[in-house]
């Protein structure tokens, strides 16, 4: 199962030229553009946030998650 949104005409913090500071013109905003996720973990863009579980074992989703820098 997935989850994927896309379009060109919302007004949100979470667009490329808001979240990456490429552009000046644009005000920046502290937040993640895109996630992607695996079996071990997933990553937020341009901020290169890890978040994994503390133990890779099964019954995975049942563990703590924790952000690395």
């Amino acid at each position: 199962m997935g989850t994927l949104s896309i379009s060109d005409a919302i007004i949100s913090p979470w667009s490329w030229e808001l979240t990456s500071k490429e552009n000046p013109i644009y005000p920046f905003q502290k937040e993640p553009c895109y996630w992607i996720g695996g079996t071990h973990g997933s990553l937020e863009i341009p901020q290169t946030k890890v978040w994994k579980s503390i133990k890779i074992e099964a019954g995975g989703n049942l563990l703590p998650v924790m952000k690395t820098n």
